[in-house]
């Protein structure tokens, strides 16, 4: 089973939200009829003001998982292996079970796996490829709009 110690590191880790949102407070700051696109306008102040919260928010679920389900086990029951390699990371680390029957015979981690793909698959996918499917519209939007600036 030393094949899949590399697998269990996915658990620890999340995803955080990195959009910038900087612009978005200046457009505030100088009111949005700045924006003569109302389509436009709308679309931006509904995903910086409403669903924008809902990807701040699984971020911090995700988080929260992986530190108070997934690292107390891990520190527990695996130990962190670190090997040099000639890649341009110069490296690698992965968990590798104390005792591969232990943690099988327990189920614990295939139910945290269970769990976070579940996760994945029903909640996160949707969330973040609507994201992106809604950030290109908005920049289409932005660049149709750019020539009608003055």
């Amino acid at each position: 089973m030393p094949e899949l110690a590399r697998n269990f590191q996915s658990l620890l880790g999340w995803r955080i939200v990195a959009i910038k949102t900087a612009p978005f407070e200046v457009l505030k700051g100088q009111g949005y009829n700045v924006i003569s696109n109302t389509i436009l306008r709308e679309k931006l102040i509904s995903f910086y003001e409403d669903f924008y919260s809902m990807l701040e928010y699984s971020s911090h679920v995700d988080r929260e998982f992986a530190v108070e389900k997934v690292q107390p086990y891990f520190f527990k029951n695996l130990i962190m292996r670190v090997a040099t390699s000639a890649d341009a990371d110069g490296g690698f680390q992965d968990w590798v079970p104390r005792d591969y029957d232990k943690i099988r015979a327990e189920g614990y981690i295939a139910n945290l796996c269970r769990f976070r793909a579940d996760i994945l698959r029903r909640f996160d996918l949707q969330l973040y490829e609507y994201t992106t499917a809604l950030m290109r519209e908005i920049l289409d939007m932005i660049e149709q709009e750019l020539p009608n600036a003055s």
